[in-house]
């Protein structure tokens, strides 16, 4: 129980802070012609109950999913979530592919050079 929610805070905190580095941005080019300000979310899907796919619907769904839905609502954005590899998020971020990456990232000395 303490470990889910140690990843809760994590998740969370990664989340907040990846939306405050982003205020004041409109979003992806989609955004701007429309006027809605969208969040691009890259997450690895295969990592149920925190991420997934439903193979019926194809919608994602799981923790981080509603997480960053909830977060998406309460800031106004629309959250566009695209799957990707766990390998990638990093490089998705640091490409500005992405806007945020939800997964069960850990912190490490590495990670803290690349990105908040």
């Amino acid at each position: 129980m303490k470990k889910v929610f140690s990843l809760l805070l994590v998740v969370c905190l990664l989340g907040a802070a990846t939306l405050m580095a982003g205020c004041g941005q409109t979003g992806s080019s989609d955004a701007k012609s429309s006027g809605q300000r969208v969040l691009r979310v890259g997450m690895d899907a295969s990592y149920p109950p925190f991420g997934s796919q439903n193979q019926e619907t194809k919608d994602y769904e799981g923790f981080d999913v509603d997480i960053i839905r909830a977060i998406g609502q309460e800031e106004g954005f629309d959250v566009e979530i695209s799957n990707r590899s766990f390998d990638g998020l990093i490089p998705a971020l640091q490409a500005k592919e992405i806007d945020v990456a939800i997964n069960d990232i850990t912190i490490t000395d590495d990670r803290k050079q690349s990105v908040d």
